[in-house]
């Protein structure tokens, strides 16, 4: 029974050299000495403090805040249309797209008009319109616009059913609009409605009458006309 005892004793005596040997092996340094306790210490506070670093996140695309340049041309100003049959004066106020003023012409007869119209890129609609001698014409331009110029077709119709085609070639004069000066139009006297003479009545002319010599009227037989009046009490009157 002791020897059992002391059996165990060397047994527990044995690892606990063991361990203890192990434990000294931990704290040697590099260089082959023993790490003291403040190089134990940093050595863990510098494991603790270490960061890992983060995958970085990817950054959102940039969002493009620039408008889109306009998509039409400046063509305020004054223009001079050359046209087949003439040339018209033009002035243009622009509002964006939208076009408007007045033209108007000299030959072969004066003539004051309305404009209207819009611009979409290079591209140019334009509408003017005109009363001449009482009908109603409409122009119609349409065509590439840049630089000062206008270069295009043009269809006119007027209210009697009448139309032509053409091409136009345009100019800017002047991008001042204050110049424009619209034509003289003589303005038509009323029209008077024709009088008709109303024809005049003759007079009626007094019935011949019968005279004596002597310039006395003749006298009359009233027993000639008896017969248109009633005779007696309750005669029935002639018809």
């Amino acid at each position: 029974m002791n020897t059992k005892k002391v059996a165990i004793s060397l047994i527990l005596a044995i690892a606990l050299i063991s361990g203890l040997s192990a434990a000294d092996d931990g704290n040697v340094s590099e260089d082959g000495g023993i790490l003291g306790q403040n190089e134990i210490a940093e050595t863990y506070d510098i494991a603790e403090t270490t960061d890992i670093a983060e995958p970085a996140e990817p950054s959102a695309p940039e969002i493009q805040t620039a408008l889109p340049e306009a998509a039409y041309g400046d063509l305020e100003g004054i223009w001079i249309l050359n046209t087949d049959d003439g040339q018209i004066s033009m002035v243009l106020y622009q509002s964006e797209d939208i076009l408007f003023g007045a033209a108007n012409s000299v030959a072969p007869a004066p003539w004051n008009g309305v404009v209207t119209g819009s611009v979409l890129g290079d591209t140019v609609r334009i509408q003017i319109l005109t009363l001449r001698e009482g009908v109603l014409v409409s122009t119609l331009i349409a065509g590439p616009a840049s630089d000062g110029t206008i270069a295009g077709s043009l269809i006119q119709s007027d209210s009697q059913g009448r139309s032509e085609t053409g091409s136009v070639m345009g100019i800017m004069i002047n991008p001042d609009t204050s110049g424009y000066t619209p034509a003289n139009v003589p303005v038509a006297a009323p029209a008077v409605a024709p009088v008709t003479p109303t024809p005049e009545t003759p007079a009626a002319t007094p019935p011949a009458q019968e005279t004596t010599a002597d310039g006395r009227r003749t006298p009359v037989d009233v027993t000639a006309f008896r017969e248109r009046f009633a005779v007696g009490a309750g005669a029935p009157l002639p018809f």
